[in-house]
């Protein structure tokens, strides 16, 4: 945590020389750097930062958090869950909730994790999944996309391959969506080998640990419906991951 602090307050080192920022921050900055902050303080590191940001600039911050949800996957295979789960909640809560320097903060993971462990007490938190038809085509590649990609690397008569391995997903109501990590991979293989064989390239590339677990744990009913769509996505031609 302390390393991670340190290389976020490096990020804005132009902050200590500004005449708008007010003093207390710039030492707490300064702590964090020197490593002499208390584990506690660290937890403010955000909404300092961002509060320093909106001096200098004189501008509310945007806050842009990813893959929020891989530290609680790593802890709750590891034995420290309920220790991140708090750490994070006070990191969150200091930085999202009642900070007038945030204009709005977007958060993304591939775990939807309860509100009740780590949001708790946020105002105007909203979730959107890819079952929501707003964002539908905003995850990965649509149709479109895909075309226009294959195009651009000459490779058109690729698109028929590209759909049957690649085109295993529909979010929102009806929106086909490709895995963008398989389809560049196969356009940099074809580009280098133009007799390169179409890969699963995006298998084993996630933690997906949590999941595992709780399929583990479910009753035997659960895990053969799980099996089920698992096969039908195989026989699509998608992957599943």
């Amino acid at each position: 945590m302390n390393q991670l602090a340190v290389q976020l307050c490096s990020d804005f080192l132009y902050v200590l020389q500004s005449d708008k920022v007010a003093i207390n921050d710039k030492i707490y900055i300064d702590r964090v750097l020197k490593y002499n902050s208390q584990p506690t303080e660290l937890c403010y590191v955000l909404q300092v930062i961002s509060r320093a940001l909106e001096a200098h600039w004189d501008k509310q911050v945007i806050i842009l958090i990813d893959e929020y949800d891989v530290p609680i996957n790593c802890a709750e295979q590891n034995g420290y869950y309920n220790e991140m789960v708090g750490l994070m909640r006070n990191m969150l809560g200091s930085a999202l909730k009642g900070n007038r320097s945030l204009k709005f903060s977007i958060l993304t993971g591939c775990l939807r994790i309860a509100k009740e462990s780590i949001f708790t007490g946020l105002n105007n938190f909203k979730c959107y999944d890819i079952s929501n038809k707003i964002f539908a085509d905003k995850f990965d590649f649509t149709d479109s996309e895909v075309k226009y990609l294959l195009k651009e690397a000459g490779l058109e008569d690729r698109e028929e391959i590209v759909k049957e391995w690649y085109n295993g997903y529909c979010f929102g109501e009806n929106t086909k969506i490709f895995c963008p990590w398989d389809v560049l991979q196969y356009i940099y293989d074809v580009q280098i080998n133009n007799n390169a064989i179409p890969q699963e390239y995006w298998a084993n590339t996630s933690e997906n640990d949590i999941v595992c677990k709780l399929i583990n744990d479910a009753d035997r009913d659960y895990r053969d419906k799980i099996e089920c769509n698992r096969s039908r996505i195989r026989t699509r031609g998608g992957t599943f991951r």
